[in-house]
């Protein structure tokens, strides 16, 4: 992690990856903070969706979903809790890999996608693998759950995150288009 900020007041982190740890891999420091093996309950509470991430990968940062080498990385970095740590949506002043809705965007950096375009509508259509989506969906809230209830957190604030999760992930169970070029 090339760039590690924490705000106390609002209890955020925002975690930079840079092209070189990229390239090699390397998820090595990010797990042993994040781990939750190794944090008690008390511990998990402030880290719940405080979590954001960054790739600095070029001018292309914030479309990780199409990049190789981005996908590759995060798929390393995925772990079930994420669903726990990742902050629900991104602060528009960061650049963000998996964009402003980072659930949506993992699933998408962990799927399988087929992306075409329209000459005559000038739309980009995506379309996911569904059974992979579910099935990050499912580890993904197996993972809130599992550390919400250790964490104390209310059964509201588990299912509104788990809603949460279900919307963005949701997305990609029919198709997503967009105008070429946003």
């Amino acid at each position: 992690m090339d760039n590690h900020q924490r705000n106390s007041e609002t209890k955020r982190f925002h975690i930079v990856f840079g092209a070189e740890q990229i390239l090699a891999a390397d998820v090595s420091d990010f797990h042993k903070e994040f781990s939750p093996i190794r944090l008690t309950g008390e511990e998990l509470v402030p880290l719940f969706g405080s979590v954001s991430l960054e790739l600095a990968w070029g001018e292309s940062a914030g479309e990780a979903f199409l990049i190789p080498e981005c996908r590759r990385f995060i798929r390393l970095l995925h772990r079930p809790w994420l669903g726990f740590f990742l902050a629900e949506e991104a602060r528009i002043d960061l650049m963000a890999p998996l964009g402003r809705f980072p659930f949506l965007g993992l699933a998408m950096c962990l799927s399988d996608l087929c992306v075409w375009s329209d000459d005559q509508t000038g739309r980009t259509k995506v379309q996911a693998n569904r059974q992979q989506v579910v099935t990050l969906e499912t580890e993904l809230i197996f993972g809130l759950r599992h550390l919400g209830r250790r964490a104390g957190l209310s059964s509201r604030r588990i299912a509104l995150r788990e809603l949460e999760i279900r919307a963005q992930t949701g997305v990609l169970l029919d198709e997503v288009a967009w105008p070429q070029g946003e």
